[in-house]
């Protein structure tokens, strides 16, 4: 019997993408956190049907949210439990992994958060009486 050996094949990938966790923090890729590396805080947007913008900011400032760098330098992370509270996002979803997109006219990171991983509005309470 002939011996052969294992070449690896490289997995470096070239699109932009992002996870979201179980804890609800953003982790983007080597190729999103290129993207961003010359910046210390992102400003994240979003629409009621589940649109996405995450814009860098190179200083602090209002409504920012601090980008913490992996210490090899190959993804990045955000902290972004209230931002997805506020959008409603299903606290009991898995891991998912969203393709980004760059849009240059508005300088930001986009991408689609599905309806069906939305809750609807927020129902208000009867109080007793």
């Amino acid at each position: 019997m002939e011996w052969k050996v294992y070449e690896p094949k490289a997995k470096q990938r070239s699109e932009e993408r992002l996870s979201i966790t179980k804890h609800r923090n953003f982790v983007l890729n080597r190729a999103a956190t290129d993207r961003l590396r010359t910046n210390k805080s992102v400003r994240l947007h979003y629409t009621t049907d589940g649109r996405v913008g995450i814009e860098p900011v190179k200083d602090g400032g209002e409504n920012v949210l601090t980008i913490h760098y992996a210490p090899g330098g190959n993804i990045c992370t955000v902290a972004a439990s209230g931002f997805l509270q506020q959008m409603r996002y299903h606290k009991t979803l898995p891991k998912l992994i969203y393709y980004l997109c760059w849009n240059k006219k508005q300088s930001r990171l986009e991408f689609q958060i599905p309806a069906k991983y939305l809750h609807g509005r927020r129902r208000r309470r009867k109080r007793g009486g």
